[in-house]
């Protein structure tokens, strides 16, 4: 997934020249950034509280969370819910922790949330969704970018082939209306 939006060229990000995509949409290289590790300047012992108690009234008691084992910033857990549709059984993974740091957004941004929490809904909670969402949910801060609505990221580069690709996981940034 490439994570550009609407960023102007005055803004904190380097381009490489004017790359463009095939259908005329700017490319923005992201240049890698040490993460950090330890812990945040100020306690978000609050925010995860305040976060847990909204996700179970949104999704009831978690399943079960999966732990970052090496202390990051931010800390990123993922939460893991279940719930039945008929007779079928779905998963929630909901990222707890990205929110604890304000993404750096883009001058020209309007109207996009600082902070954000991740969520993939799937058949079954495996451990590679689990690692990607939480990769993901780390970009914006090692990066010094952000993530919003329409957003995309590439899965390496080179990019894989579509045809090629079949083992990727493919997420989709969408807006909460």
């Amino acid at each position: 997934m490439v994570l550009c939006g609407p960023i102007d060229q005055g803004s904190h990000m380097s381009w490489f020249g004017k790359e463009k995509s095939p259908d005329g949409t700017n490319i923005i290289r992201h240049n890698a950034v040490e993460r950090k590790f330890g812990f945040t300047e100020k306690s978000t012992a609050g925010f995860a509280q305040k976060r847990e108690a909204a996700y179970e009234k949104l999704f009831g008691k978690a399943l079960r969370v999966s732990h970052e084992v090496i202390p990051q910033v931010p800390h990123i857990d993922v939460y893991i819910f279940q719930r039945s549709r008929g007779d079928q059984i779905e998963y929630s993974l909901v990222t707890g922790g990205m929110s604890d740091l304000k993404m750096t957004l883009p001058r020209r941004a309007k109207d996009v949330p600082r902070r954000v929490e991740l969520i993939f809904y799937c058949a079954e909670p495996r451990d590679e969704y689990i690692s990607t969402l939480r990769w993901i949910a780390h970009f914006p801060h090692d990066s010094k970018s952000w993530l919003g609505y329409g957003h995309t990221m590439p899965n390496g580069a080179p990019q894989p082939l579509f045809g090629e690709a079949q083992n990727s996981i493919r997420f989709c940034l969408c807006r909460r209306s």
